[in-house]
């Protein structure tokens, strides 16, 4: 290699170590959207359980109870 194709090889490997911490920060970034999406799926999935078990029992129950005492 002469020094021209070093310093390219060199400016490359600069360019990829930029982008490879880009790729990095945006991963934590997602991490928390899918912890955040997750957390709130599983709010809204208890929400309309407890919302069936009250509908057709009509009365609370102790698994409704548990429910609602999870949601606090």
């Amino acid at each position: 290699m002469n020094k021209k194709q070093c310093r390219d090889a060199l400016d490359l490997y600069k360019k990829f170590l930029i982008r490879m911490d880009r790729v990095a920060e945006f991963l934590k970034v997602a991490e928390v959207c899918l912890q955040q999406i997750t957390i709130y799926v599983l709010y809204f999935a208890i929400v309309e359980l407890l919302k069936v078990v009250l509908q057709t029992t009509g009365k609370h129950t102790l698994f409704s109870c548990v429910l609602y005492c999870f949601l606090l």
